[in-house]
Order: C-alpha cells, then structure tokens, then sequence
C-alpha cells in the first residue's frame, strides 16, 4: 500500500495530516462498503455520495484552503477503529510504502525491535449474554501506568478485527496482538498493567459502548494461558486503578487468554 501524502511535505502541518489520516479512512471505509466487509445490521456504510466530496477536499491540501472536513467519521466509530488498527498493523509490519520528496516510492521499515517480545492471544470472553450477541464486538488493548492512569509513551492502543463466533455463554476472538514495548522497558514502569475494554456498537444511540474489561499485570505475563476476571466498566475505565474494581458478574466467567513471551 502507499500511504497519500503532498508532493511537498515540508509544507504539511498538523491539520493537513489530520485530514489525510482522514481521508485514507473514508477511502478504505468506501472500499470495504463494497466488498461488503464487516458490514452487520444496523452498521452504516460509506455511501458514494459521501466520497464524491473528497476531490475538493484532496485540491484545498495543495491552494493551503483547508476548510472543515465533510464527512463525519463519528457515525462510523466501530468501524473506523478496526479500519485505524489494520493500518496501524500495516505500518508495524512494514508494509506501509512512502512517497519520498521525488515522488519515488520508499519503503519503511519497520523499527528494530530488542528484548522480550509480548504476544497475546485473544481466544474468549465469558459473557451471561453472549447469546444475544454484540454488533462489532472487539477489544482495545492498552497498557497504562498505575496512580496516574497515563498510557505508556510509544504503546498506542490496539483494537482487535471484530469477534469470530459466540455461543450462549462465550464471545469468541483467537485474534493475536503484539506489544511494541519489550518486557524489559515495562519492567521499568512501576505498576504498568495491560488493559483489555471489551466494546461493541450500539445502533439505537449509533455509538461505541465499553461492556466491560480486564488487566494484567506483569507478574500475570507468563507462557501459556491465563484466565482474568471481568471487571465492570467505570466508564471510562478506571486505568489509574484508585478503587478496588467490581466483578462483572457473580458466575464464574473470565477473559481467556494466551501470553507468548519471545526474546529477541
């Protein structure tokens, strides 16, 4: 893939990347529309009328006449997150292509990487209600500092594709994530946990709803499987951990996981 930029970037500030960040969702929005991609019930599509308003907006990056941005992504925020992190995925991998000043396509590699390398594993969630199922069910993976709740510098938030299966008591994943921060630089941070929100889309209010989440601390960062309770959602959830959170229900249901520590 090659990411859009302004022939000349030396130019481009702040809001010039925020609308191609902007475009190069509504563009992959408009694709996945019509392949019909992780589209459901009550989910909204990029309509064709909407891109047609994107030429105006691509000529005002190069006559430096930026005006408000015409399509609003919010309706949009399940899928745009999915769609954020394919390409924050893309990038990792290195397989985001650049555009140098000459026009000349430049690859990007991905950084070097030393240390411990954490994967998780998604597999499950025991949920009473799994059954009745969640529009666009995924989590967002963060990883956040005890007493201050502020997010680990370089350790953005990940959002997993959208669930596979569920059955009466389980929504189903078996997506793999992979921190950026080796073992070692978390060890450092004292306190630091990694945060799993469970989300879903709710199309009576056309909004992206937090159910419920779990965390891991670094003792709990072992080979093999690990089951976390599920904790109910302060909404917004309570990263600094100041108050002894709350079992989501009394059943015995918990967040299955799979940890791969590789030294690299």
């Amino acid at each position: 893939m090659v990411r859009f930029e302004a022939a000349n970037r030396s130019r481009l500030g702040p809001q010039d990347r925020s609308v191609i960040g902007k475009l190069s969702v509504s563009l992959r929005l408009r694709g996945d529309a019509v392949n019909c991609i992780g589209l459901s019930s009550g989910e909204p599509s990029m309509s064709l009328d909407e891109i047609r308003t994107l030429p105006q907006v691509i000529e005002s990056l190069f006559t430096e006449s930026l005006t408000s941005f015409p399509i609003d992504l919010s309706s949009y925020s399940a899928a745009k997150a999915q769609i954020e992190a394919r390409m924050e995925a893309e990038k990792t991998n290195g397989l985001v292509k650049d555009l140098n000043d000459d026009g000349e396509i430049q690859f990007v590699a991905p950084p070097a990487f030393s240390g411990t390398q954490i994967s998780i594993t998604i597999d499950k969630i025991g949920l009473k209600d799994a059954k009745d199922g969640y529009i666009n069910s995924h989590f967002t993976v963060s990883v956040a500092e005890a007493g201050s709740g502020a997010l680990v510098e370089g350790e953005p938030p990940i959002d997993t594709p959208f669930s596979t299966a569920r059955d009466p008591q389980y929504v189903k994943f078996g997506h793999t994530i992979v921190l950026k921060s080796a073992l070692e630089q978390l060890e450092q941070i004292p306190g630091v946990a990694v945060f799993f929100e469970f989300r879903h889309y709710k199309p009576k209010g056309e909004y992206e709803s937090t159910k419920c989440y779990s965390f891991m601390e670094l003792d709990e960062l072992r080979d093999g499987d690990v089951l976390l309770e599920i904790l109910k959602c302060e909404k917004p959830t309570d990263f600094a951990r100041q108050k002894k959170p709350q079992r989501l229900s009394v059943k015995d249901l918990y967040l299955h996981l799979k940890v791969q520590l590789t030294h690299k």
